[in-house]
């Protein structure tokens, strides 16, 4: 079954640059892993410390293999220093 995910997540202003170039490494290898059917990156317009992703998989396996891949165990710790807040993390079927 088809899995979407949503992370919203906050960055402190100092960083935002910093998350910005991340994303790209981020967003090239995970569009390129075999369950992957959709991976955005969207920065808000109106407070852009605040970032989502919109994350689409074939299945729940893909999804735990984009969770496993190094890229995104890089990003996240790119995040956990940089973020305000906790991140926001929603699966839906």
């Amino acid at each position: 079954m088809k899995k979407t995910i949503i992370v919203r997540f906050s960055i402190k202003p100092e960083f935002i640059s910093r998350i910005r170039a991340a994303s790209k490494d981020l967003l090239e290898q995970t569009r390129q892993e075999a369950g992957c059917l959709a991976f955005n990156f969207y920065q808000c317009t109106e407070n852009p410390s605040d970032f989502i992703f919109y994350e689409k998989f074939k299945d729940r396996e893909a999804v735990q293999l984009h969770n496993e891949a190094i890229y995104v165990q890089d990003f996240l710790a790119v995040i956990k220093e940089s973020s305000q807040i906790d991140m926001d993390l929603e699966v839906f079927d």
